[in-house]
């Protein structure tokens, strides 16, 4: 889920033709590791990070939002966990009158968020797992479940721990011989993981440790989350789009 970032720089780059864009990210792993990545790949595409900073949502986000507008920038990714914290950001930008695109992880893009707020969200754009709803029953079931556990769907971070646990499981399982587990077994049957079925899609784990997985691109308009198109990352490459 890190590489989120070089799938929206590349977008910007390629596809936006987006020069100049501002990066926010907070302090977990996710927010640093993924803004890393977006800030590496956009400017080795000759994009300029305009404002490039860490967010301490506990000291509100006035001051933030006005040195973002005050840069001026064509794209802003948001690289941000909280739900309430991303949508706190994109509320704040569209009330100074910043217009630039807007990107963030699909999490703070619930349904009723957007049906209550339909012009704060018009044209931004989030990537999400690529998963086959209408045949990955595993997905479906999790999904309905969840909602009923905790009254809200899913984020991405929740069907990557639970297809992280699931992998794990499948990998002691199929190397156990006895009495433990062999550290070095394990390692080996992740990396010749290949097509795994999990409830995030079909994952493949390279030779280096690191996933090949497919992610969507949605754009939310007029109140609905639509598909502008469907990416493969290799993370051993860290190449996005």
């Amino acid at each position: 889920d890190f590489f989120e970032g070089s799938f929206l720089a590349n977008y910007f780059i390629s596809d936006l033709k987006v020069s100049k864009s501002a990066l926010l990210y907070d302090a977990s792993v996710f927010g640093e590791a993924s803004s890393n990545n977006f800030r590496k790949y956009f400017t080795d595409s000759d994009g300029e990070i305009v404002l490039d900073s860490a967010v301490d949502f506990s000291q509100g986000i006035q001051d933030i939002v006005d040195n973002v507008k005050s840069t001026k920038p064509e794209a802003v990714y948001v690289a941000v966990e909280s739900r309430e914290n991303g949508f706190e950001v994109l509320k704040g930008l569209r009330e100074k009158g910043v217009n630039a695109y807007f990107a963030s992880p699909i999490s703070i893009f619930d349904t009723e968020n957007i049906s209550k707020n339909p012009k704060t969200f018009e044209g931004s754009l989030a990537i999400s797992p690529e998963i086959d709803w209408k045949n990955n029953l595993k997905a479906k079931n999790f999904r309905e479940e969840y909602k009923t556990a905790f009254g809200e769907y899913p984020t991405n971070e929740a069907f990557y721990a639970y297809d992280s646990l699931f992998m794990i499981n499948d990998a002691i399982s199929s190397t156990y011989h006895g009495e433990s587990a062999d550290i070095k077994s394990i390692s080996e049957w992740m990396k010749s993981l290949t097509n795994w079925p999990g409830v995030s899609g079909l994952i493949t784990i390279d030779s280096t440790g690191n996933g090949i997985a497919s992610k969507s691109l949605k754009k939310i308009t007029k109140t609905q989350v639509v598909d502008v198109g469907q990416y493969t990352i290799d993370a051993e490459k860290q190449e996005g789009y």
